[in-house]
């Protein structure tokens, strides 16, 4: 059907697809996706180490060969799971969705960055897919061999820090200790929903107990971050 004898032909085919666009054809190739699909709940379920790049062919029901062609490495597919998600996540993106007026006070402010940060990890909780990278990046923290993969140190600190920033910009006269025991109060709460959550039986988080648990959880947060400002942690001179 294509015929390569001819040598004037096939630098036509080259010409008229570029290196960016056979890149973008190869990233959304629905094999790409249905690998990506695969992996995902073998990763949450066993780790990075406890899983082979055989394994992951076979959920995927395509040849092992695939792999390497859209991916390359193991490391690389494992990557590729962090960038769908963390980019659907994006801390700036998230914050502009909950944003108040200047007018408005501190701690509807305060409300505001706290929803904004359980709005990203609620609705992985509550999306099929979604919820195997929450157990990913639970086993990622807790994975000692984390810190050669630079997951964490690419996706997660610094979405957290431009949290950490917004709120410091709130609260500027607070104590660092006291802005960091607040932080580390908003982390906490989200460890609760993320181990104490049940799935329903569609495999997702009952939406109304989600729902209700974020709600708890953030009016807890608010109300202890403004008594740490009205206990008068202020940062010494």
């Amino acid at each position: 059907m294509y015929k390569t004898e001819n040598c004037d032909a096939a630098p036509l085919i080259k010409l008229n697809l570029p290196a960016k666009a056979k890149s973008m054809s190869r990233s959304e190739h629905p094999t790409r996706e249905q690998i990506l699909r695969a992996a995902e709940p073998l990763f949450a379920e066993h780790g990075f180490a406890g899983v082979t790049m055989r394994g992951i062919a076979k959920a995927a029901g395509v040849h092992l060969g695939q792999l390497p062609y859209h991916f390359g490495t193991k490391d690389a597919l494992y990557r590729a799971i962090w960038e769908h998600w963390v980019s659907q996540i994006e801390a700036r993106a998230l914050l502009a969705e909950m944003q108040h007026g200047n007018d408005a006070s501190r701690k509807a402010k305060l409300r505001g960055v706290v929803i904004a940060f359980f709005e990203g990890p609620g609705r992985m909780l509550r999306d099929p897919r979604g919820k195997h990278f929450v157990a990913i990046m639970v086993r990622e923290v807790h994975d000692p061999a984390s810190v050669s993969r630079s997951l964490l140190a690419d996706f997660i600190l610094p979405n957290a820090k431009i949290f950490r920033d917004e709120l410091a910009s709130l609260f500027p006269d607070m104590a660092d200790e006291a802005r960091d025991a607040g932080f580390e109060m908003i982390i906490s709460a989200l460890r609760i929903v993320i181990e104490r959550g049940r799935p329903a039986e569609a495999g997702q988080l009952d939406p109304v107990q989600s729902t209700r648990m974020f709600a708890l959880l953030t009016q807890f947060v608010v109300e202890g971050w403004m008594a740490l400002a009205d206990a008068n942690y202020q940062k010494v001179n």
